[in-house]
Formats: structure tokens, C-alpha cells, sequence
């Protein structure tokens, strides 16, 4: 009687070849994520930026439609809808709303809102108004809070 002896074929992958393939994913994320990280937070910082730009712009056009800025107490929402839908001085202007688009005034996913002082009571150096950020966190300090004004 003859035994045939059959070579098998290799199946799967070994041990070694399953590391290798870890660590070089392992390098790979170490590398690519810090950058990856950056730019979305540097994209976030720059989309504040463009809303704050357009809400100056709002409040500019605002100013010039009725002669003054909005109150602290209108706050931004005063550049959405009419703070004085029965005042005859706004009411002949509704067509003027909105100066900006709600989403301008919402300042980030975590519905943090702009903080809007007219006059200035936090940021001395600016004259007429200011716009704060408070940043993700919604607290005094963090670190990618920022501010605005004229």
C-alpha cells in the first residue's frame, strides 16, 4: 500500500504577518491623526471667524436702516426677525429681515450662542459693540474662544 503524501496549502495568515500589518496601521494613524485633528479644529476657528464677519455685517446694515445698532436686550436675534413687529418705524421695513440668516447668530453644533454687548461691558477697546465666543466648553477662558466688535 503507497501513502501519497500531499503538500497542503498555506492557509490564513501567521502570527508574524498579522503584527506587521498592525503596527504599520498602528504608524500609520499615529502619523496622519494629530494633522487630521488640526485641520478640523483649524476649520471650526475659521467657520466662527466667517459668522462673527457676517454678523458685523448684519449689525452694519442694521445700523444703517434705522440709524443704530441693535440693544443688548434685541441681542442678535434682532438681525432675524423684527424685535417690534407693531412699531410703525420697523414695520414699514420688514421687508429688511433678515440682515443674516439664522444659522449665523447659532455659533456652534453644541448651540452655544454668540454673546452680543452693545454697549461693550466686556472688551473695553471696542466702542460701539462687541461679539464673544465662549468656545465649545461655553466657559470664560477656553482656549478657542474668541471676540469681535467695532
Amino acid at each position: 500500500m503507497k501513502h501519497s503524501f500531499k503538500k497542503h496549502a498555506k492557509e490564513g495568515f501567521t502570527l508574524i504577518e498579522m503584527l506587521l500589518v498592525v503596527m504599520l496601521l498602528g504608524t500609520l494613524i499615529a502619523i496622519i491623526a494629530p494633522k487630521l485633528i488640526r485641520k478640523v479644529k483649524q476649520a471650526g476657528e475659521a467657520k466662527i471667524k466667517f459668522k462673527m464677519a457676517s454678523i458685523k455685517e448684519g449689525l452694519t446694515e442694521f445700523r444703517m436702516e434705522f440709524g443704530r445698532f441693535p440693544t443688548t436686550k434685541e441681542g442678535l436675534h434682532a438681525l432675524v426677525e423684527n424685535p417690534y413687529p407693531n412699531d410703525e418705524h420697523f414695520t414699514k421695513k420688514n421687508d429688511k429681515w433678515p440682515f443674516v440668516n439664522k444659522q449665523s447668530i447659532e455659533a456652534d453644533e453644541t448651540g452655544n450662542e454668540f454673546i452680543y454687548n452693545q454697549p461693550p461691558s466686556v472688551h473695553k477697546e471696542y466702542k460701539q459693540f462687541e461679539i464673544i465666543y465662549l468656545g465649545p466648553s461655553g466657559q470664560e477662558g477656553d482656549p478657542e474662544s474668541c471676540h469681535d466688535g467695532v
